[in-house]
């Protein structure tokens, strides 16, 4: 199985790199930072661009949500 590097950008401007696999959705990613947020997490910036959580990660992505 296929992994993939996650720079994921956190509301205070933190990066912090994950790895997920290619079965991951943006959904299963954004879970594990749920806590640093006060509302539910609904979409995510993936490379600039706007994105609903249940895509699958395919590549080396950086993620703001």
């Amino acid at each position: 199985m296929q992994e993939y590097s996650v720079k994921v950008t956190l509301p205070d401007g933190q990066v912090m790199a994950v790895t997920a696999s290619e079965s991951d959705t943006l959904e299963a990613v954004a879970d594990r930072f749920k806590d640093y947020y006060e509302d539910d997490i609904i979409l995510g910036i993936v490379n600039g661009r706007l994105r609903e959580l249940n895509k699958k990660i395919k590549v080396t992505v950086s993620l703001a949500l």
